[in-house]
């Protein structure tokens, strides 16, 4: 397939992945949503390093590296995401037995598109 071809085919399925990645953060503010709209932005980050960067036929090494980058910040944002909401939980929990309502949990931000 000539090069051409291989980055129009990049840049559709960038578009696409975009357009998931807008629907996804739009359809609601759930942890699984959030991990949905990571795992897509790890898709880009793949399209991204094997198409326009032209990786596909590099050292593995290079390869693993500049996936491995976005990976561990998905990574980093979907720990940091669980341990909020647990602390939540934890925090409405000793608001139960009292008379005050409990703080409605946070919305889950949709920017986990901007890793890529």
């Amino acid at each position: 397939m000539s090069a051409s071809k291989v980055l129009i085919g990049c840049w559709l399925a960038l578009a696409v992945l975009s357009t998931a990645t807008v629907l996804l953060g739009n359809a609601g503010s759930t942890l699984l949503l959030a991990g949905a709209v990571l795992a897509v932005a790890l898709i880009k980050a793949w399209v991204i390093t094997e198409g326009f960067m032209e990786l596909r036929h590099a050292p593995v090494m290079w390869r693993l590296l500049l996936f491995g980058w976005p990976l561990a910040m998905a990574c980093g944002i979907l720990f940091a995401m669980m341990v909020s909401v647990t602390n939540c939980d934890r925090q409405q929990a000793g608001f139960a037995d009292k008379a005050r309502r409990p703080r409605p949990r946070p919305r889950v931000a949709w920017w986990g598109f901007c890793l890529c």
